[in-house]
């Protein structure tokens, strides 16, 4: 179905799980979903930089900043459990950035 929630709670339990191809599946599908969704983008970067997909990884990481550069540094993440707005931005260029160097 088209439920980002759901499709990226499923890939945080897989990922937890060790099944990382099908997290990423599922964050995919969640991005899919809901194009806005900062932190499943900034999962789906992680998962990707870690399997060694560089390029996307930073594809990711990109778009996480793009949604967030509008707003409030103060403005919480969506699903992020108190994380602000500038703190995922922050992680997100972190790993851009060491995506880049590889």
């Amino acid at each position: 179905t088209l439920n980002a929630t759901a499709h990226f709670t499923l890939a945080l339990v897989l990922a937890h799980r060790g099944l990382a191809d099908e997290a990423v599946k599922q964050l995919r599908s969640a991005t899919y979903a809901d194009g806005d969704f900062a932190l499943a983008w900034y999962h789906l970067g992680t998962m990707l930089q870690s399997g060694g997909d560089l390029h996307g990884a930073r594809k990711a990481f990109l778009n996480v900043c793009d949604l967030l550069n509008g707003l409030p540094a103060d403005a919480p993440v969506a699903h992020g459990d108190g994380i602000q707005a500038e703190e995922l931005r922050a992680l997100a260029l972190m790993h851009h950035d060491l995506a880049r160097k590889r």
